[in-house]
């Protein structure tokens, strides 16, 4: 059976590209472009080169290849947080590994046969489909937080808001790694010319820009108790909101936990 070199490395570079957005995905890890790309073409060298290594050289391909393919494709802000993305990416590697023999086992295809590459994609489908459900039964599974009210207090003026927890949002400031909660413009207008820089928000209909503001505190009530939230920002959205002003940020459930009781 004749094997192209091309043939190899464009399988490889599909696999390690898939396999990195969906550790991204799975971790909701930043990162840029640059860093994909270049953590890409380090896996599938090292693949490709893989089997020209010797021994003990296999070993250690074999032990450092996913710290290393891990340390490039992310930001971490913690050793904690670089680990486990790295014991993500190993397992997802191993998974895909693991349901292409399945499926070689249950079709009866040789693992030498040149219908392999179209299994081990079938199996890549396979494997992010079901990081996809999974991630869905996580949402679905949210516990719920029941929001009486919040009071934000930026330059002096103390804001009685409807708000509402959103788990959706995500928004992390990149400069000083604070949480961002956003404020509908009929409320936030008026503070727009404190503001000294902007936050890209992402969203279906594309990428907006939005004016980010510092406050001095929140106090959200949360189950009947006052929860203060004492480190974050404020985007000013530019439209308005049904029924409440503030959507809060997806981390302050901990928060919410801790100071406010259980949550239902």
């Amino acid at each position: 059976m004749e094997v192209y070199i091309e043939v190899v490395i464009l399988n490889n570079l599909v696999i390690d590209f898939a396999l990195i957005l969906l550790t991204k995905y799975v971790l909701k890890l930043d990162s840029n472009k640059l860093q994909i790309v270049i953590a890409t073409i380090v896996g599938t060298t090292i693949a490709v080169l893989y089997p020209l290594l010797g021994s003990v050289w296999k070993i250690v391909v074999n032990i450092l290849l996913a710290p290393l393919v891990s340390a490039i494709f992310a930001k971490y802000k913690t050793v904690k947080s670089y680990i486990f993305a790295t014991l993500v990416f190993a397992m997802l590697t191993f998974s895909l590994g693991g349901t292409a023999l399945v499926i070689l086992r249950f079709t009866g295809i040789d693992i030498a046969s040149e219908w392999v590459t179209t299994i081990v994609l079938i199996s890549l489908g396979l494997l992010a489909y079901l990081v996809r459900q999974l991630s869905l039964l996580k949402k679905s599974h949210q516990k719920k937080i029941d929001i009486s009210g919040a009071v934000l207090t930026m330059w002096g003026e103390n804001l009685v808001l409807g708000a509402l927890y959103d788990s959706g949002n995500q928004l992390v400031d990149k400069v000083s790694g604070k949480p961002v909660v956003v404020l509908s413009r009929r409320v936030g207008e008026r503070f727009l010319d404190k503001s000294c820089r902007t936050i890209i928000v992402k969203t279906v209909g594309g990428s907006v820009e939005l004016p980010l503001l510092n406050a001095d505190k929140l106090k959200v009530k949360a189950h009947g108790s006052d929860v203060d939230v004492k480190s974050f920002l404020v985007a000013v959205a530019n439209e308005n909101y049904n029924g409440f002003d503030l959507i809060l940020h997806e981390s302050f459930a901990d928060i919410m936990i801790t100071q406010g009781g259980d949550i239902c």
